[in-house]
């Protein structure tokens, strides 16, 4: 491997893992998203058990409704962030091993 080919490769592979620590951040920030989401389903839960059996919500369920969306909203951003990540990782992998380098990377 010549020096402009062994910097290609370097580049790619900090570019792959460039790429690997953002996926895992976005995962990180999806956990900690779908965790609320949860939270305010299970709070409309409380809610709806609370009108079934008259009583008077101590929440508003507009206000639950609304949370609900804003985080459903947030997760399919993230998740859409996620799979470009995950892409950007795979076209990368692609053009090392195009170098010539088959091995992969978490080896280096």
């Amino acid at each position: 491997m010549n020096i402009i080919e062994a910097d290609a490769f370097r580049n790619a592979m900090l570019a792959w893992h460039h790429a690997d620590d953002w996926c895992r951040a976005l995962e990180k920030a999806f956990n900690i998203v779908l965790d609320q989401h949860n939270s305010v389903g299970y709070s409309l839960n409380d809610v709806f058990r609370q009108m079934q059996r008259g009583e008077q919500p101590k929440v508003s369920v507009e206000g639950l409704w609304a949370e609900e969306a804003r985080l459903r909203a947030e997760m399919e951003g993230l998740m859409a962030c996620r799979r470009a990540a995950a892409k950007r990782r795979e076209v990368i992998a692609s053009s090392r091993e195009l170098l010539g380098d088959h091995r992969e990377p978490w080896h280096f």
